[in-house]
């Protein structure tokens, strides 16, 4: 029990451990067959700072290295709000995007 202890009180003390770790979870979880690799599918929305709003989804590689890197490229490009998650195989084959401009619907452009 005392190793658990030690492993989990690893876990708290670092956030990012915490989230690699979350994820990890997720992908272990969510990642399915596509092309003949073992991918997830991931959701991305964003809104810029001109109001156009859209969202996407992906396939990648299942990594919890390449989702991280996903992210980080997400949060470095973004001109205003924006989110990222691993979805299901049935949420990515479900989607429908996202496409509105709320600044041409203000002023009906």
């Amino acid at each position: 029990m005392t190793n658990l202890n030690t492993e989990m009180d690893a876990l708290l003390a670092s956030p990012a451990s915490l989230k690699s770790e979350f994820i990890s979870l997720l992908v272990d979880n969510l990642s399915f067959m596509h092309k003949g690799k073992l991918s997830i599918a991931v959701y991305q929305w964003g809104r810029d700072c001109d109001q156009f709003e859209a969202s996407n989804v992906f396939i990648i590689r299942a990594d919890v290295k390449e989702y991280l890197k996903r992210e980080q490229a997400m949060y470095e490009n973004r001109e205003g709000p924006c989110c990222m998650r691993i979805i299901s195989e049935q949420e990515y084959k479900e989607f429908e995007p996202i496409r509105r401009d709320h600044r041409a619907e203000q002023y009906n452009y």
